[in-house]
């Protein structure tokens, strides 16, 4: 369990630990920022397998759903279905959209028929063959799975879910067509004492493409360790498509109880491109790492992506204090949504959300902050340990501020609570056939509106960049609003959940980037298939608040196939190359940056809290090299974030005051 500080943090951060021995209390927040909140609540975990069903009556509908597809200004929607189960994912999100190679799509999606009741939860399927798609109105399954994932190899998809109570459940058949063939349990299920293999994720691959890959919490809600751990993170794989699995439930090299406590409910992903394998796992309070096999998972090395500054960090036994000196740090960390993508030449590319942890109590749980703002990104031509903020919320109504509602009760959240996510989650990854990158994510959209439900709409965008991620183009909502011709009604919704093709068809301005999201009336989750909510805990109240809300109405499975993307204006909007001498300072510093154009450009400094210190407008500045003095004599001593911007870029780094 953790406990939520709501606190913003509107600025990218390029440093990840700060002292709290200079924290004031009564802090006011800077009116650029996001409204603070004062109350911690305890946080209820979002996984309930292995917990008692409730089955709750909901209204009759017709369980057969035929796609309807809506054509956008460079984008077509579908429809694809509608589901009673709300939570595709814990944290995460899986592979649940795949292009087959020949103008062919599957899809994927944890599925309640609107007729359905708790026992019929498994994976639903959509197909397009290039014109129309198709969708399933009972699950794939034979017995009640969830959390899906699907990938495809020569010309045979494969779909892979848990079954909660007995192990894995691996689908597969010829792409599109036929009956499906069960492999259940995927390797052996009682290997271990208190063995609950849950939350899985699947690629396929190998040189003859055969290859199944599967990686599985494998204690899930148990109270016992599991391997030393809180969570193991095991993988199996099957060189002849999935009928036998020589490694069975193995650690991954450098993830045992030497590394790690344990694992989240899907805090991790894994890809396949021939024998090239990446996993990626952790965040939040442990490391995020890269594990990669050029031999089809025989041998592996680590990378890791961003570090924990505490080995083995166990909130339950102590505080975040990263210097020895007894006092509580603020630490920049991962929020568990991490994603992994090959590119055609082999290299990895990751990406994640941005979040600050804090723990100030021994034997206390840790507190995280929902509000804070930034989607990272790495590949393995970066420096290891060293993600760049590529995404943050968009100011969409030019006020100077990120606004989010004030929630009404029983809900205590601005936003929906999705795993320890901040403001920006689910990213997902894809290429296109001239290698460039496609990133997308879930983010709250200020022209949303709010007033029926009061709480901030996060819609599903997609950014893509030319040049392996040093640039990305401006963010392109597919969750379409009223202004669209025709108009939309997003503003209406909620867009989350969004997993884009790995394979993006074509290549460059005229590429379509496929991505399939779950789109519904009221932000974050309902607890109609779950046991009752507990109104005393932050997940609880907004469960409770979206079932008085908005249940039974169903939820829609969107597709967009989105072109054009790479026509946006292209920005380099939080990797400015920006240096600040001397660090730590005492009275002054230089301020050295290049501009591409002329801008007026602004100079500002924020405590750890998000106080603003100072303010300087620098006024216009010519294109080119720029040094600019500004004068702190008059600051206290401290950690600060210093922020350079205009209106096309950000760009922020940590100053030390003595």
């Amino acid at each position: 369990m953790k406990k939520l500080l709501l606190v913003i943090s509107s600025i990218a951060l390029t440093s990840s630990v700060f002292a709290q021995s200079r924290m004031a209390a009564g802090v006011t927040m800077h009116p650029t920022t996001v409204p603070m909140r004062a109350e911690k609540v305890s946080r209820t975990e979002l996984a309930t397998e292995g917990i008692p069903l409730k089955d709750v009556s909901v209204p009759s509908v017709a369980a057969n759903f035929n796609p309807v597809t809506t054509v956008f200004a460079g984008m077509t929607e579908t429809i694809l279905n509608q589901t009673l189960y709300d939570l595709q994912s814990n944290r995460g999100i899986g592979k649940r959209i795949t292009n087959n190679g020949n103008g062919t799509l599957s899809a994927v999606y944890t599925y309640i028929p609107t007729s359905g009741a708790s026992a019929d939860r498994g994976s639903g399927y959509s197909y397009f063959d290039g014109n129309n798609w198709t969708s399933t109105t009972t699950r794939i399954e034979y017995k009640r799975t969830g959390f899906t994932n699907i990938s495809q190899s020569n010309g045979t998809e494969y779909v892979l879910a848990h079954s909660g109570d007995s192990g894995l459940f691996l689908s597969y058949r010829p792409v599109g067509t036929g009956a499906w063939n069960y492999v259940h349990p995927v390797g052996t299920y009682n290997l271990y004492s208190g063995q609950a293999d849950v939350w899985s994720r699947l690629a396929v691959g190998g040189s003859n493409g055969m290859t199944v890959h599967a990686i599985v919490n494998s204690q899930g809600t148990g109270t016992s360790p599991v391997l030393g751990q809180n969570g193991p993170l095991t993988y199996s794989r099957s060189l002849d498509g999935g009928l036998t699995w020589d490694k069975d439930h193995i650690l991954l090299p450098f993830s045992d109880s030497s590394y790690y406590l344990g694992f989240s409910a899907e805090n991790y992903h894994i890809d396949a491109r021939g024998d090239v394998i990446a996993v990626v796992a952790g965040g939040f309070e442990q490391d995020i790492a890269l594990w990669k096999s050029t031999d089809n998972g025989n041998n592996w090395t680590k990378t890791v992506v961003k570090a924990f500054p505490i080995p083995l960090y166990d909130a339950a036994t102590s505080i975040s204090d990263t210097s020895g000196d007894g006092v509580a740090d603020t630490i920049e960390v991962g929020s568990e949504d991490v994603t992994v993508s090959i590119d055609a030449n082999g290299i990895c590319h990751v990406a994640f959300g941005r979040m600050f942890l804090l723990d100030d109590v021994v034997a206390d749980p840790s507190s995280y902050f929902p509000t804070t703002d930034g989607l990272f990104y790495w590949n393995e031509n970066m420096t290891p340990g060293s993600p760049v903020i590529v995404a943050m919320t968009e100011d969409l109504n030019g006020n100077g501020f990120i606004d989010l509602p004030t929630p009404v009760a029983p809900n205590t959240q601005p936003l929906g609570l999705y795993g320890t996510a901040g403001m920006i989650t689910h990213p997902s990854i894809g290429f296109d056939s001239g290698n460039n990158v496609y990133l997308s994510y879930a983010a709250p959209n200020e022209l949303a509106d709010t007033s029926v439900f009061q709480c901030a709409h996060r819609h599903t965008f997609v950014i893509a960049s030319m040049d392996n991620g040093a640039t990305w183009t401006t963010p392109y909502n597919i969750v379409p609003m009223s202004t669209s011709t025709p108009p939309g009604d997003g503003e209406y919704q909620e867009g989350v959940y969004g997993s884009i093709t790995r394979d993006v068809e074509g290549v460059g301005a005229s590429a379509t980037a496929d991505i399939v999201y779950q789109r519904d009336g009221a932000p974050y989750v309902s607890a109609v298939f779950g046991t009752a909510p507990d109104p005393t805990t932050t997940v609880g109240t907004q469960q409770l608040w979206n079932q008085t809300n908005n249940v039974p109405y169903p939820n829609d499975i969107v597709v967009a196939r989105v072109t054009g993307i790479l026509t946006g204006v292209k920005e380099n909007t939080h990797n400015v190359q920006l240096a600040v001498a001397p660090n730590p300072a005492t009275d002054y510093i230089y301020v050295s940056f290049e501009l591409a154009k002329s801008e007026d450009i602004s100079f500002e400094l924020t405590d750890v809290l998000g106080k603003v210190a100072m303010s300087t407008d620098l006024g216009t500045l010519n294109a080119g090299k720029v040094t600019q003095h500004v004068d702190i004599s008059k600051l206290p001593e401290g950690a600060y974030m210093y922020t350079i911007s205009s209106s096309s870029f950000r760009s922020t780094g940590k100053l030390i005051i003595k």
